[in-house]
């Protein structure tokens, strides 16, 4: 059977049909194309959904996976080249005078700090870099424990620097609690016990995402959670970092059903209580399937609220030295 959360997938896979052009691909042909690229931001499954459902692509370039991935679908190919610049990707085709596809080859090629560069695109990136290294290679305070950022640390538990985060989020705005999704926090990488640059702030934080203040139910925090751990599977980005509260889920009960309990200020979470929820303008717009938080009464909204990034610099600054740790806001049951 279908669950919620997957036919919100599906709807999405239905918008897209409407929105991009190349799901027209007679429309393309008949203006003189003989290949059909799709450059997407989607997850895998939805990008071999589309090759299932559109006839007449020969190549989805995607993106949104982290890690290096290739699918073929009958004669079609989705290849992706993972993030932060560490592979590079390249698909030679042969086609021939009538437009007919004869040969599709990919290649994915690793980038080290030997791959050589060309020296006007490093001319160009130096100068950037060192304007501003000026600004952000400041050191800010320093971390007594290394700060966990890699996907699997902040999108499948709890984790310290997700702590540290949600922590400055909802005394920023004096909230009951606050959740942030762990998507929203980046480098995939770890940050060693030591000194803290601003720059490393920001590469957490790198969307400019506004802290919002929302007034919900009990009821539904649950439902928001409940979408946060509905696909804890594929690392999705929507797994909630919380402050001020408490949560277990398990992973083997059925996406919808998997939060076993909550506490709000060390005390049963009560579906027909009212709470004040920090978040991100992100969620607080409905972004990563949080439908209850958009729903919710905003008290400060994003022209109200500090930036995340700049409130987490702040927070760091005043403490000056900082040890978050994993302290049992959310378990994880089999």
């Amino acid at each position: 059977m279908t669950n919620q959360y997957q036919s919100a997938q599906l709807r999405e896979l239905d918008a897209l049909h409407h929105l991009h052009p190349f799901t027209n691909h007679n429309s393309l042909r008949s203006g003189g194309a003989r290949v059909i690229v799709g450059i997407t931001h989607l997850p895998m499954a939805l990008d071999q959904q589309i090759l299932r459902d559109v006839t007449g692509i020969h190549l989805i370039a995607g993106g949104h996976d982290h890690d290096p991935m290739r699918a073929a679908v009958g004669s079609a190919l989705v290849a992706k080249a993972g993030s932060d610049s560490r592979w590079l990707g390249v698909v030679r085709m042969q086609v021939s005078p009538d437009g007919r596809l004869l040969s599709m080859r990919d290649e994915l090629i690793t980038i080290t700090d030997q791959t050589p560069s060309d020296p006007a695109v490093a001319a160009i990136a130096k100068r950037y870099a060192d304007q501003l290294s000026k600004e952000l290679d400041v050191v800010i305070g320093r971390t007594t424990v290394a700060l966990d950022a890699r996907n699997a640390a902040v999108r499948a538990a709890e984790s310290a620097l997700g702590n540290l985060i949600t922590d400055v989020m909802r005394q920023a705005v004096t909230a009951d609690i606050a959740i942030t999704n762990g998507g929203g926090i980046r480098t995939n990488a770890v940050l060693p016990v030591g000194e803290i640059k601003r720059k490393d702030v920001l590469a957490w934080m790198p969307f400019a995402n506004v802290i919002v203040k929302v007034r919900m139910s009990g009821a539904a925090i649950l439902s928001a959670l409940e979408n946060g751990v509905s696909q804890v599977e594929g690392l999705n980005g929507r797994f909630p970092q919380v402050s001020g509260m408490t949560y277990t889920f398990s992973r083997s009960r059925p996406a919808g059903s998997r939060i076993v309990s909550a506490t709000i200020g060390g005390r049963p979470l009560d579906p027909t209580a009212f709470y004040t929820v920090a978040t991100n303008d992100f969620m607080a717009r409905g972004g990563d399937g949080y439908a209850t938080i958009r729903a919710g009464e905003v008290l400060i909204n994003e022209a109200g609220g500090p930036v995340m990034a700049t409130a987490v610099v702040e927070g760091i600054q005043r403490a000056g030295t900082v040890s978050p740790r994993v302290e049992g806001r959310i378990t994880v049951q089999p």
